[in-house]
C-alpha cells in the first residue's frame, strides 16, 4: 500500500482504517472496504482514500462526514491495518463461509 505522511493536528489525519457491514450468512460483522484519512475539511468532514482488496492500490477519494464513520475500526499505519485483516477480522468470516459451503456441499 501506498504510505501517505500527514502532519498530526486532528487525531484522525492519517489514520487507516476498515469499514464493517453485515454477513448475509452469519448477520456477523465483516470488513467492507479499507482505507486512510487525507485530510479535514472546515465541516467537520473528512476527505477519505479507498483502496482495493488485491493489491492495495488506491482507488477513489470521497468526502466523508465524521458521523459515517462510527463503528468504523482505525489504526497508526497500514500494516496494522492488514495485519489485523489478515490474522483476526478475516478469519472470523473466512470461518463462516466455509461452515457455509460445508452445509451446502
Amino acid at each position: 500500500m501506498a504510505v501517505i505522511k500527514h502532519t498530526r493536528r486532528d487525531p484522525l489525519l492519517g489514520h487507516w482504517f476498515h469499514t464493517f457491514g453485515s454477513c448475509e450468512t452469519c448477520g456477523g460483522a465483516i470488513v467492507e472496504k479499507q482505507g486512510q484519512i487525507l485530510s479535514q475539511l472546515s465541516n467537520g468532514a473528512y476527505i477519505v482514500q479507498w483502496f482495493e482488496w488485491m493489491v492495495g492500490e488506491p482507488t477513489h477519494q470521497e468526502i466523508v462526514v465524521a458521523d459515517q464513520m462510527i463503528g468504523w475500526h482505525f489504526y497508526d499505519t497500514g500494516e496494522e491495518m492488514k495485519n489485523t485483516y489478515t490474522y483476526e477480522l478475516g478469519l472470523r468470516h473466512r470461518a463462516c463461509w466455509e461452515r457455509t459451503k460445508q452445509c451446502q456441499q
